[in-house]
Order: C-alpha cells, then sequence, then structure tokens
C-alpha cells in the first residue's frame, strides 16, 4: 500500500460562513476521527489534497498527516462531501490509524488478466462488487485486490472464497458471496450436418 504526506493546519473556526470562505481560499475543511481519540478539526490545502487523490484514484491509501502544531497522524480517508454541480471537494473525514487495532475499511477489486473465457464464449461480465470489505491493521491493507477471471467460464461466478489469501487481512463478507459472473446467451455450437448442409450451394430446379 502507498503512503503519501499532506499538511494539515489544526482549526478553532466552525459554521457555515468560515467554511465558504476557507474554500475560497483554497482550503478544504476536514474531521480527524477515530475510536478513544478525541476528534480534531483540520483544514488541508485543497489542491495538494486533489493532486494526492488523482494520483492514486481508486486506491487505498495511508496519509500521513503533518499538523501545524508538530503532531503527526497516520489517517485513511473515510469520506469526501463534494459539491454536487462542480464535484470540487468540500469536506473530507480523515479515520486516524491505531496501528495496535485492526480497520475496517473497504478495497477496490482490480480485474487482471485477459478476457473471461464465457466472454469469449458469448457471455456477459457481470459484476456484483466493486469493491471488498475487509479488516486489516493499517500497514497491512492493500491498495487494491487483483481479480484474475481468465478462467471464468460461463454461468459460473467468483465468489468471496475464490479471492487471494493476503497476508493480515480478513475478508469480512460471507465466502459464498458472489463477486463476478458471467451470464447471458452462449454461443451455440452449430451440429455438424446442420452447417454442412447450410455451407453447400442450393441447386436450381432444372427447366421443364
Amino acid at each position: 500500500m502507498s503512503t503519501q504526506t499532506l499538511k494539515a493546519e489544526l482549526r478553532q473556526q466552525q459554521g457555515k460562513e468560515w467554511a465558504k470562505k476557507a474554500r475560497a481560499a483554497g482550503k478544504l475543511p476536514g474531521v480527524v476521527y477515530g475510536p478513544g481519540f478525541q476528534a480534531l478539526s483540520v483544514v488541508l490545502d485543497t489542491h495538494a489534497f486533489s493532486v494526492a487523490r488523482k494520483a492514486t484514484v481508486g486506491e487505498q491509501v495511508l496519509l500521513n498527516l503533518e499538523l501545524d502544531n508538530g503532531g503527526r497522524e497516520r489517517v485513511f480517508v473515510k469520506d469526501v462531501q463534494r459539491d454536487p454541480v462542480t464535484a470540487a471537494p468540500l469536506h473530507v473525514d480523515l479515520f486516524r490509524v491505531d496501528p495496535t487495532r485492526p480497520v475496517h475499511l473497504n478495497v477496490r477489486l482490480r480485474v487482471v488478466g485477459s478476457i473471461p473465457a464465457g466472454v469469449r464464449d458469448g457471455g456477459m461480465l457481470e459484476r456484483a462488487r466493486n469493491q471488498i470489505a475487509i479488516e486489516a491493521l493499517a500497514d497491512s491493507v492493500p491498495a487494491h485486490i487483483d481479480v484474475d477471471l481468465s478462467e471464468l467460464t460461463y454461468g459460473k461466478s467468483l465468489h468471496v472464497s475464490d479471492l487471494p489469501a493476503l497476508p493480515g487481512v480478513t475478508y469480512m463478507d460471507p465466502a459464498d458471496t458472489p463477486l463476478f459472473s458471467i451470464v447471458g446467451k452462449a454461443k451455440e455450437e452449430v451440429p455438424a450436418a446442420a452447417a454442412a448442409a447450410a455451407a453447400t450451394p442450393a441447386t436450381a430446379p432444372a427447366a421443364s
């Protein structure tokens, strides 16, 4: 899993008017929270945060947060509130990591390998999940989980139990939960006799 460093300022100000002015100045309000931890109100540089997110889109990234009071916190991005029109970030929730306690996160399922066998035979790939819930210590959280569907055939599914075993990672969904399936109508085999008949040109009737 990759890590990135961001600077953050502790903030005392609250309220919609302050938040509006902060965003206009290129600042992103946020909160750092976690079990047994007193929440901290912070403000980040919006541009730096956006660049960090774009560089690792779809990945789980552990952030090293450097506070202006000299403190440091390790956090995961738990939620980003965005403007419904511009999609610009408005507020960010940062989950503080306790290195001795496991965290529960959703991690992206990344499809790798060649086109599934069932799709080559005319079926369609149906994706039930884009992410999978896991439990792990922060340093064991994978950026993503690779899933090879190359051998998935028509009418078959890949379940949680088929995911790769990763050190220190526990999958939280039941083992029989389907994640990917090949559905739809597969190519039908044409009987040899019918194929031969279809390939034989028709003979014109004799003139009377």
